[in-house]
């Protein structure tokens, strides 16, 4: 017997995650790879141990006396989520890791060049989230969620030297998953 499988299907790699304002559309097929999404999208930078993509289903079983195993299975619920530990120190993390907020600049006058500051959001911001990956053949990978709020505990360590401080991003999709998009973009022949 032969090998049951093709190597080349198993793949290593990083994605990068991109955010942008709920509703923003996914750029076009044309854009590279952890190319530029546009000017409403912005890569989150890096990460701890790269992003996770997860799901979580909830099912009802429709039995009847005639047959043991369930005649149909209906969905209830259905959770798409993106998460990470994003690495780099900016209130622009800051802001993805609490679920939204306001980054404001001000000029602070003398002695002192610009202030930037994040305020909180008292409500929970929407984003549209999307990731890019390169998988089997050179196809580009894109996951799009259109819409996404933040949905994670902040738990960040302050350490003089054990770690870096990390800062944990989880987006849950808002949206139908019938908006979710998947999509492998393969290179020109």
């Amino acid at each position: 017997m032969g090998i049951l499988y093709d190597p080349q299907n198993v793949i290593v790699g990083q994605a990068v995650g991109y955010f942008a304002p709920a509703g923003t559309l996914m750029p076009a097929n044309t854009v590279a790879a952890f190319g530029d999404w546009g000017v409403d999208w912005a890569q989150a930078g890096g990460t701890e141990e790269g992003w996770r993509l997860g799901g979580d289903s909830s099912t009802t079983n429709h039995t009847i006396e005639e047959q043991p195993n369930p005649v149909a299975v209906t969905l209830e619920s259905r959770g798409i989520n993106i998460t990470a530990a994003l690495a780099e120190d900016t209130l622009d993390t800051l802001r993805l890791s609490f679920g939204g907020g306001t980054i404001t600049t001000t000029p602070a006058g003398a002695g002192v060049g610009v202030i930037n500051e994040f305020t909180l959001s008292d409500n929970v911001d929407e984003f549209a989230v999307g990731l890019d990956m390169i998988t089997v053949g050179g196809a580009t990978r894109r996951i799009y969620v259109p819409r996404a709020a933040g949905s994670g505990n902040v738990d960040v360590a302050f350490r003089r030297s054990a770690a870096k401080r990390t800062w944990p991003v989880a987006f849950a999709a808002l949206c139908k998953p019938s908006e979710i998009i998947i999509r492998d973009i393969l290179p020109a022949a």
